[in-house]
């Protein structure tokens, strides 16, 4: 089911960011469905793959957090509040996409930020109990491009244990790395591109009706078969793997498999053995 967003509940939280003037609220917004979750670009192919609670967020530079252009050439006005650099039980989201922060009171007045993948710079596991500071907090420290030195704080004491703060923080680190390793973030625009660059787009453009859709379908089969064998180590060699297709009707796939080969026929192309 698709949710719907209100306008009085785009505004409720809008208002909410304009009061307080915090980490939170200084990077990138993020829009809230009506029950206050987080909205997701299906769109792109965002997937949410951890969730940790009982998160502080810190800015670790010096003086306030100044707002980003985007915020600066809204009609959005200044935060009113008072600045104050630590952002306290929020819940933490990691996605195939971004780094989101949640601060829930109520669906109308909940508050979300993130921090894009591409955002950060490094990201270091620091902090946790020592001998000289045994209720030091797990940490996991963020450098980004956009936003400064920034720290996410696992609380450990009264709200969880010190091991299980080490276990979130850990999880976490973990799911921010592979997410920057896979990059997902740019398969929409790598699969648009891989699209454009198909020879049969081009020929296709200069034919139409029944011809063109009869060309395309020849050259994407050609172009598949190509694919394929270089994906298998293809090449002719003798003990290689290679495909070879026909564009006709009646066309039949050949695999080579050690210097043997096994025919399979189409369909409508007869049995053949």
């Amino acid at each position: 089911e698709k949710t719907i967003v209100t306008n009085e509940t785009i505004m409720a939280n809008s208002q909410n960011q304009q009061q307080r003037w915090s980490p939170i609220t200084c990077i990138t917004p993020t829009e809230l469905s009506p029950s206050g979750l987080i909205l997701l670009d299906s769109n792109d192919g965002e997937v949410e793959t951890l969730v940790r609670t009982n998160v502080e967020l810190r800015y670790n530079g010096s003086g306030p957090l100044p707002l980003q252009k985007q915020q600066q050439q809204s009609s959005r006005p200044r935060p009113k509040g008072p600045w104050t650099p630590i952002d306290i039980h929020l819940s933490i989201h990691i996605t195939t996409h971004r780094i989101v922060f949640l601060y829930e009171q109520s669906p109308s007045q909940s508050i979300a930020g993130s921090i894009p993948h591409p955002q950060i710079h490094t990201l270091t596991p620091t902090g946790g109990p020592t001998l000289l500071s045994p209720r030091s907090s797990h940490k996991i420290h963020l450098s980004t491009l956009a936003y400064g030195d920034l720290l996410i704080v696992f609380r450990g004491g009264d709200a969880s244990s010190y091991s299980q703060s080490a276990k979130d923080r850990d999880d976490v680190f973990a799911a921010i790395q592979k997410a920057r390793k896979r990059k997902a973030w740019q398969d929409g625009e790598r699969a648009k591109m891989k699209e454009q660059l198909r020879p049969s787009r081009g020929v296709v453009g200069r034919k139409v009706g029944v011809d063109a859709i009869e060309t395309r379908n020849v050259m994407r089969h050609e172009e598949n078969a190509s694919l394929a064998e270089e994906a298998f180590g293809g090449g002719g060699g003798g003990g290689g793997n290679s495909y070879i297709s026909s564009s006709g009707i009646g066309g039949s796939i050949a695999k080579k498999m050690g210097g043997s080969s096994v025919i399979m026929g189409s369909k409508m192309g007869g049995k053949n053995t």
